[in-house]
């Protein structure tokens, strides 16, 4: 089982969180190989000196025209995800976002996916119940057509896409059918920015049987403060201590994980008012004179 990310720009949160999220998964002996698809390469070479590590260097440009003429961010994702493939054919990959981590034996899963079951994160409802407005845009453009030779009916539900594994078996096939699903339902909707997720989620619906997995993979999207924190505070602390990449993995302790919530209900008021205190009573900074 390979597990894989695509990381991308100049953000460096997101590619402290792939690199907090690969070591989690560096643990696991089911994981034969972690693959990242990144155009900043060199934020990976500490990991890249393990051999399971495979980092593949793409050229900004390129990720570019992976958005496809309706410059969907999340196509990049699907185009990284046939890079990978093409180079490791017949194998169970596994695609992980930066904000996820592992937390659990991945045995089961690796031997679900060697039985042709197919994983998502966790289903988020069908689609045509969904109250969210993108929503019932998507619903209302997409019901009933067909798409990649799926006609989208009021059962498709749809999954989070954080987490997306795919047995090795029909491996190819598979990604390439998500991304002509992803491009005609492109053609399809007015509102794109989750086409690529409801991809994934007919696909895999469609050919067998499609499981959840955040029984072993965490998922913090609602709760990226609190992680972005601890994470930084594990690296700096591996800094200081002058932790090699083994030390590293064993001070990730399964416990300390299993007690940051991965999800906080934050208060829309409490945001408002924040924002006004701050545009009201600005910063005032200080800087050393020349």
């Amino acid at each position: 089982m390979i597990f894989m990310y695509m990381v991308f720009g100049e953000q460096l949160i997101n590619h402290t969180q792939a690199n907090f999220s690969i070591l989690t998964a560096l643990k696991q002996s089911s994981v034969s190989k972690v693959c990242v698809v990144t155009d900043v390469p060199n934020l990976y070479a500490a990991l890249a000196k393990d051999e399971r590590v495979d980092v593949f260097s793409v050229e900004s440009e390129t990720i570019q025209s992976w958005m496809g003429k309706h410059k969907l961010v999340y196509r990049t994702k699907m185009k990284a995800f046939q890079l990978v493939a093409e180079k490791y054919p017949n194998t169970s990959i596994v695609y992980l976002d930066s904000d996820t981590f592992v937390f659990g034996d991945l045995k089961e899963m690796n031997e679900d996916l060697d039985n042709n079951i197919s994983f998502m994160h966790l289903p988020e409802g069908k689609l045509s119940e969904m109250s969210a407005k993108t929503m019932k845009v998507m619903w209302k453009e997409s019901k009933g057509k067909e798409v990649g030779g799926i006609v989208v009916n009021q059962d498709h539900k749809m999954w989070n896409a954080g987490v997306i594994g795919i047995p090795g078996k029909r491996l190819v096939e598979t990604v390439d059918l998500a991304l002509n699903v992803c491009d005609e339902l492109c053609e399809l909707n007015s509102r794109i920015r989750l086409v690529e997720q409801f991809s994934y989620s007919l696909v895999l619906t469609e050919s067998g049987e499609l499981r959840n997995c955040d029984q072993w993979l965490g998922h913090y999207w609602g709760n990226k403060p609190g992680w972005d924190e601890f994470i930084l505070a594990f690296f700096a602390k591996s800094q200081i201590m002058g932790y090699q990449l083994s030390d590293q993995l064993e001070n990730i302790n399964e416990e300390v994980l299993r007690s940051i919530p991965v999800h906080v209900k934050r208060s829309s008021t409490k945001s408002k008012l924040n924002k006004r205190l701050d545009k009201t009573f600005k910063d005032k900074p200080t800087y050393l004179k020349v």
